[in-house]
This record gives C-alpha cells, sequence and structure tokens, in this order.
C-alpha cells in the first residue's frame, strides 16, 4: 500500500514532495531505497517536507529540522552537521519543554 501511495506520489514528477510519515510500512531494504530516490530527488532540486515521528529516519536528507509540541512549531533551524541522535535528543529536550 504505501509503495502504491509513493509511486501515485511521484509519478507527475513534481517539484516539492509533502511526505506524511513516509517511511510506515516498508521493510529495511524498500524504506533504504526510498532514502536513496529521496536523495536523488533533493540532489535534482526538487524540495522535500517530511512529517515523522521518527526522528532517526530520513534525517540525513534534511536541510533544517523543526518540532511540533500540541500542532504548533516550536522550533525551527537549520540541521547544521548534527546527527541523528543529536537532532532526536534535542526533539525530546523541545518535547519535555526544555
Amino acid at each position: 500500500l504505501q509503495r502504491a501511495a509513493i509511486a501515485r506520489a511521484l509519478i507527475h514528477e513534481p517539484t516539492v514532495l509533502l511526505l506524511d510519515e513516509p517511511f510506515t510500512g516498508l521493510d529495511l531494504a524498500a524504506a533504504a531505497a526510498f532514502r536513496r530516490l529521496l536523495a536523488e530527488l533533493a540532489g535534482a532540486g526538487r524540495v522535500l517536507v517530511m512529517a515523522t515521528h521518527n526522528v532517526e529516519e530520513g534525517v540525513e536528507l534534511a536541510t533544517d529540522v523543526a518540532f511540533q509540541v500540541n500542532g504548533r512549531f516550536v522550533r525551527c533551524e537549520a540541521r547544521g552537521a548534527r546527527g541523528a541522535l543529536e537532532i532526536a535528543d534535542a526533539y525530546r529536550r523541545t518535547v519535555a519543554g526544555g
């Protein structure tokens, strides 16, 4: 089901992709292949906006990160050189109110 949704989203070659929990339902091999495809699309100038609860998933593709609490953006900044663990830690601190 997720693979079909991804194919439908990509068939028209959009310049902006809005992805909500895009790795849900994908096995490890499919998720890795999808990450490679997203990296290619980003490298070709496509804009990717990804919403996920799993901070570690796909973070290598991010140029910016934003955190929401109760439906409101409470933090938005450039990713910089931070890796997935640092971003996940910042997310946990932000959500906890610190």
